[in-house]
């Protein structure tokens, strides 16, 4: 094995995530905000090429946004600095460069202060093995940070949610399930169809579900799009003839999964202005030959979208289908 592959000391992070509720009642509650992380290090280091690396990793771009957002906002302290409710922070990355540690490493801590938490250690001999090691491993970096976050909404989602949205799913899709915030009370349901919603002065949150008939061409980005806006003209017209929802097809990306397909990418009104990101996974029946598409869109003109669509994306990954109803792709 090289001796800069990449090692993550811990169990899967979705497990461990989703068994936080399992945490003892001595667990202290942790602080800071969704997507914001707190990067330990010496001033030294901090200051130099070895800080620049992870602060890169961290102003990364979220992906296919109609504006520039960075992935993570962050702040340095020193170990020295690190006590107290310091500890208490959701989301730490300790950067760890000392000549004792024989290759790099990453070293992943589910929950060492407060719950729920992820302590992110980066370890390395040296300064220059420490860039070389933060700049290849980069995107695994973003995605551990991603994927913690995610599945901290998801178990919250499970533990309160909209009572009003799941049955609506219940009755119209057969049984199955999606869990929404609780401010989601606004239903509009149509054939094979549901769209919900949530709405202040300045943002406007939304969740659509809708099925139809699986063809060979259906996980094609020309399908998705032509069905996908088919729908959207029949279900949310805009307020004058002939405006209605659509799909900016000028930067969309499709990736087939494991068990699903995701596409990612920028609505707008057709005839309007409004506009803004969007998340679909579509999963596919095979005993009825249907495709099941669960997606989420926010409208915020004056403000970042990027965490509004992240904090909506944890829902598509609650979706539960009947066995013996729905299966994934494969």
């Amino acid at each position: 094995m090289r001796k800069d592959c990449l090692y993550i000391i811990c169990t899967l992070l979705v497990g461990c995530c989703l068994s936080c509720n399992n945490q003892t009642s001595l667990t202290l509650p942790s602080s800071g905000r969704p997507y914001e992380t707190l990067v330990v290090s010496e001033t030294a280091y901090w200051d130099s090429i070895a800080g620049r690396s992870v602060a890169d990793v961290l102003n990364s771009d979220i992906s296919i946004l109609p504006l520039r957002e960075r992935s993570f906002r962050f702040m340095h302290i020193t170990p020295q600095q690190f006590d107290g409710t310091m500890k208490m922070v959701r989301s730490i990355i300790m950067i760890k460069i000392n000549s004792r540690y024989t290759k790099p490493r990453m070293v992943l801590q589910r929950n060492p202060y407060a719950a729920p938490q992820i302590v992110l250690a980066i370890e390395a001999p040296d300064e220059g093995t420490f860039v070389r090691y933060v700049n290849k491993y980069s995107f695994q970096i973003i995605k551990t940070l991603v994927q913690f976050e995610m599945n901290t909404k998801i178990l919250s989602l499970r533990e309160k949610h909209s009572g009003v949205v799941s049955q609506a799913i219940d009755t119209i899709f057969d049984g199955c399930s999606v869990f929404l915030p609780q401010e989601f009370h606004s239903v509009k349901v149509g054939d094979d169809f549901l769209w919900a919603s949530t709405e202040t002065a300045s943002v406007s949150q939304n969740f659509v579900m809708y099925s139809y008939p699986a063809d060979t061409k259906t996980f094609t980005i020309d399908y998705f799009v032509a069905k996908r806006d088919s729908v959207m003209k029949r279900n949310i017209p805009g307020r004058s003839k002939g405006v209605y929802l659509s799909t900016d097809v000028s930067n969309l990306r499709l990736l087939q999964l494991k068990n699903r397909t995701e596409v990612r990418g920028l609505w707008r009104m057709k005839g309007d202005y409004m506009g803004g990101p969007f998340v679909s996974q579509l999963y596919i029946n095979p005993s009825n030959h249907r495709v099941y598409v669960v997606e989420v869109f926010v409208y915020a003109p004056d403000r970042p979208k990027g965490n509004l669509i992240r904090g909506l994306e944890a829902s598509l990954f609650t979706l539960k289908m009947p066995v013996n109803h729905i299966k994934d792709k494969n």
